[in-house]
């Protein structure tokens, strides 16, 4: 933020046609390091198909859901 000086890290997912999905979520981002890691140890092959879906709480609020395929 530039008016406060604050810093977020910022996780990014790049899909197959380059567009470039961002956030700043922490659950997002530790999963997202979480698939990284995964990789690196060859639990996967590449590429690695992630699939984001959008759900609703029973409170109502929304939010991304990352899935491993």
């Amino acid at each position: 933020d530039k008016e406060s000086g604050e810093v977020r890290e910022v996780g990014y997912i790049v899909a197959e046609d380059q567009t470039v999905y961002g956030t700043i979520s922490q659950t997002a981002i530790s999963t997202i390091s979480d698939i990284i890691s995964a990789v690196e140890e060859n639990t996967f092959e590449l590429p690695v198909e992630i699939g984001v879906a959008l759900r609703k709480s029973n409170g109502g609020r929304e939010f991304i859901t990352l899935s491993v395929f």
